[in-house]
């Protein structure tokens, strides 16, 4: 209620000559508590992500299924996987095969997603 009435006073102020503007998104969240689902990578109730984070159905599933947390450790995991592998995100068959670790890491789908055998995360500088 509080919200929609903000958000109908915040609109009838930003008005030019009595026409009111046409925004294509609201002004203000209509949720002011984060999103929470349940993680199939934390297996938990976690918050959830702010938009779907990848184009597509599987943008949606990651959406519906993954939380932030999880989607910043799969982050971390892209990040060496593009340095170890030569990736690159604008080439349609490194984008097949990153894809492919995606669904292995947040869906346990298939082969790939796991780091490699004997990697360790380099250590800080001090």
């Amino acid at each position: 209620m509080c919200v929609e009435l903000c958000q109908r006073n915040a609109i009838k102020a930003l008005e030019i000559d009595g026409n009111p503007l046409q925004w294509s998104r609201p002004l203000i969240k209509e949720t002011l508590m984060p999103r929470t689902v349940f993680c199939r990578v934390l297996q938990r109730d976690a918050d959830g992500l702010d938009f779907p984070p990848h184009p597509g159905a599987l943008g949606q599933r990651i959406y519906e299924n993954v939380s932030r947390e999880a989607w910043n450790r799969w982050l971390a995991q892209l990040t060496v996987l593009i340095n170890d592998n030569g990736l690159s995100t604008a080439d349609p068959a490194s984008m097949a095969v990153i894809e492919q670790h995606m669904l292995g890491f947040l869906f346990s789908e298939g082969e790939f997603g796991k780091m490699p055998a004997g990697y360790s995360p380099p250590k800080r500088k001090k």
